[in-house]
């Protein structure tokens, strides 16, 4: 039974990043670094969860601390809110993100809310890992750029009773019609894949640090490897 609720909350919880072995990820406590070249770069990968053991990530920060002090850059995951000045078109879009991620509620407060989640913690920030962030590279998308990629493909996100009249605070909201979980990835997934693979590519630094959810790494990785035999 336990088992089966920690399921749900990576679920619930965790859509972007959707971990293929859920169960084995989350005991962890050591980080396996990959690594790869791209036209003559050195791209080093630290595949994440954001529901883990405090040991994981403590081995995480050396990790990272070790890895800048040997001239490497963190490439870093963020989903990134740009509020407009139009406060009426804010709330009409934060709601479209609302009905894309399907609740209100964090990591920390559905793990809370569950119980059974007390052995682990929620991914610490990226200053609490070591991350310099004089150095470091954003090498994601601001959510205003994946609702367009997602209404582009697939028609404009359309907000029900519930989604309009249920205040964006109200932590018991849950979207009553759920958009389709497939359509969902192409966007939330492959769509950043592709950004970051782009990033990567493009960039002039020869040591790259990638510390992304382990949900990315694999496709990210695939792209890469096309950008190199096309360079």
């Amino acid at each position: 039974m336990k088992n089966a609720i920690i399921i749900l909350f990576i679920v619930i919880c965790l859509p972007s990043c959707k971990v293929v072995n859920a169960l084995t990820e989350l005991p962890k406590k050591k980080a396996k670094v990959s690594t790869m070249t791209v036209d003559g770069k050195t791209v080093k990968f630290i595949p994440m969860h954001h529901l883990g053991k405090k040991e994981f990530y403590n081995n995480v920060k050396d990790k990272i601390v070790y890895y800048q002090k040997d001239g490497y850059k963190v490439y870093y995951e963020m989903i990134r809110y740009i509020k407009k000045p139009d406060s009426l078109e804010n709330d009409n879009f934060f709601r479209k993100v609302r009905k894309l991620r399907g609740s209100t509620r964090s990591y920390k407060e559905d793990m809370d809310s569950l119980g059974v989640l007390k052995n682990y913690v929620p991914q610490p920030s990226y200053a609490k890992l070591g991350v310099d962030s004089t150095t470091s590279v954003w090498a994601d998308l601001d959510y205003q750029a994946i609702i367009a990629e997602y209404e582009n493909h697939y028609g404009t996100i359309q907000l029900d009773s519930t989604d309009l009249h249920t205040p964006l605070n109200d932590k018991s909201y849950t979207s009553t019609t759920l958009l389709d979980g497939h359509k969902i990835k192409a966007i939330i997934v492959n769509f950043r894949n592709a950004r970051l693979a782009k990033v990567i590519a493009s960039s002039p630094d020869k040591k790259i640090l990638v510390v992304f959810g382990k949900g990315h790494v694999k496709g990210a990785k695939k792209l890469l490897r096309h950008y190199k035999h096309h360079s």
